[in-house]
């Protein structure tokens, strides 16, 4: 019987862990940051554009997040790649 209750806690969590893998996703930024929000590390965030904080929002970066951009190579900020990977950051307009 605890055999069988292992299997199924073990079963469980292999589906979970595949539902999490699942929900990843590439996030397309494509406006400024109005309202303040969180960029999660199980996302990967692209920028299409210059994107900007507003005043009175935050954008706060988990640990792990990766961020890139994959706008025209002529473009100012079409080289940004970034990952942080020391802790949460968080970037605010005044």
């Amino acid at each position: 019987m605890k055999q069988r209750a292992k299997q199924g806690v073990m079963a469980a969590l292999a589906v979970l862990a595949a539902n999490q893998a699942a929900q990843a996703s590439e996030v397309f930024v494509t406006a400024d940051i109005s309202t303040s929000t969180t960029w999660t590390s199980d996302n990967t965030y692209n920028l299409q554009q210059q994107i900007y904080v507003l005043p009175g929002a935050s954008l706060t970066i988990e640990a792990g997040t990766k961020i890139i951009s994959t706008t025209d190579p002529s473009s100012a900020s079409s080289s940004l790649s970034t990952s942080v990977s020391d802790g949460s950051r968080s970037l605010s307009s005044p």
